[in-house]
């Protein structure tokens, strides 16, 4: 994205504990920090004291804003405003952005300024205008993760961080694992790592050699950087928002069972049906039958289920390979399937018979399209699994619910892009609204 007049060269460190956004009023201060983080929305900014802050061209000034509240209390938000000589409206400067989150830093500027990534930072800036490394793309599915990186340094190391829990990410369980590392060409590299169960909030370092002899390999010696010493650069921060919230025990509950498709429909869903029912699924993908197996009874809980939206496919069918570079592995002309038919219907009847014993009203919400091209599936498989499906269900007495039907009828654009499983924000929101009506007729039949 470009400024008129302005270039805002910041680098954020973060020092594990820290907090993000309490449950009361999420979705508004959600909808604030991505507009933020988009650079969509600029902020208001204000001098020392107090004042509108200007700036003129050629000149770096401290400036202020308003940032979110943290435990009910204003904070303020400190960053450097520079614009450069002969900046105008017709000159739009490119913004500079770099994130590092560091784990166990602790806060105060004494721990800031001891860390090098803010000396290295600003020495790369200075000699090329960029930072030495910045995110350029995710991509996730399900829970394999890959991030990609541009990096003048050469990458010595990658690691996923990941939390469990809920409220401040301070108070949640965290935990660190090494993260596979690939290199590209032109200093690109990949990160491929798989989230953890119960994920609720994750982000990828990748760590390089901060040298001041040479850390570039361009051949001269860096201004700033401390000798020997690991320089850590970060994916954005990520919360998994499952659509779960505060249950009004007034009203039903509705439990949605399903992979990064439901994933994407949820959210909707739950503001469809807002003052009918309580719709809530799990904070995780998930993904195949076998998994379905394990994890089914935490996934129900204590809570009394009126209706169950139910699915399982799109991972059974999937081939993967361990040395695929596609996201999850996925290859189907090198890998493995994940779960075979033979094998799919046996554990998917035994997941029907334990969702039954909930009392639950089921609804089962067949398997949606697999277009041409997708690498780790082949179209009309999903045809199989969904006939197999279908037997059990007629047999148990589920009603189904046909996604396989309304996507096939999805116009290409609807799709993320040609032979991905997964749809923009407009597809989303047709799956929703029938996933909605279903289970509205479901409840009208209970009660």
């Amino acid at each position: 994205m470009k400024f008129k007049f302005l270039i805002l060269t910041l680098i954020v460190i973060i020092g594990l504990p820290f907090t993000v956004l309490n449950a009361t009023g999420y979705s508004q201060q959600q909808e604030a920090v991505l507009a933020l983080g988009n650079l969509t929305t600029a902020p208001k900014t204000h001098d020392e004291n107090g004042q509108a802050a200007t700036v003129v061209a050629g000149e770096t000034k401290a400036i202020y804003f308003d940032a979110l509240n943290y435990k009910g209390k204003p904070t303020r938000v400190f960053a450097s405003l520079g614009i450069p000589e002969g900046a105008s409206a017709d000159s739009p400067v490119p913004g500079v952005r770099m994130v590092s989150l560091v784990p166990g830093m602790k806060h105060s500027h004494n721990f800031g300024w001891n860390r090098p990534e803010s000396y290295d930072f600003v020495d790369s800036i200075v000699k090329t205008g960029k930072p030495w490394c910045r995110q350029t793309g995710t991509r996730i599915d399900g829970m394999d993760v890959s991030v990609d990186f541009s990096c003048s340094k050469p990458l010595v190391s990658a690691s996923l961080l990941a939390n469990s829990g809920s409220g401040h990410t301070g108070d949640r369980d965290w935990s660190e694992t090494t993260a596979e590392l690939t290199s590209g060409s032109d200093g690109t590299w990949t990160v491929n790592t798989v989230l953890p169960p119960g994920t609720n909030g994750w982000f990828v370092n990748v760590k390089a050699n901060g040298v001041d002899a040479d850390a570039d390999g361009d051949d001269s010696t860096d201004q700033f950087g401390y000798n020997d010493e690991e320089i850590i650069a970060s994916s954005d921060y990520q919360e998994i928002d499952s659509g779960n919230s505060y249950a009004d025990t007034s009203l039903p509950n509705v439990l949605i069972i399903g992979d990064s498709i439901s994933i994407g429909y949820t959210p909707l869903v739950k503001e469809l049906l807002a003052g009918v029912a309580n719709v809530q699924r799990p904070d995780a993908n998930t993904r195949d039958t076998n998994i379905g197996l394990e994890n089914l009874e935490t996934w129900l809980g204590e809570t009394r289920w009126d209706v169950i939206h139910f699915n399982w496919g799109l991972h059974d069918l999937c081939y993967r390979h361990p040395d695929s570079k596609a996201v999850g592995r996925r290859d189907k002309i090198n890998g493995t399937i994940s779960v075979p038919l033979e094998e799919y219907k046996p554990n998917l009847e035994a997941l029907v018979e334990q969702l039954r014993k909930t009392g639950a009203t089921l609804i089962w919400a067949n398997t949606t399209l697999v277009p041409d091209g997708e690498v780790g599936r082949f179209a009309g498989d999903e045809l199989k699994y969904n006939q197999v499906a279908k037997e059990i269900m007629n047999h148990h007495g589920v009603e189904i619910d046909d996604l396989h039907t309304l996507t096939s009828g999805f116009d290409p654009s609807l799709f993320v892009k040609p032979g991905n499983v997964h749809y923009i924000k407009e597809g989303y929101a047709l799956l929703a609204a029938q996933v909605t009506e279903q289970i509205k007729f479901a409840l009208r039949k209970e009660y």
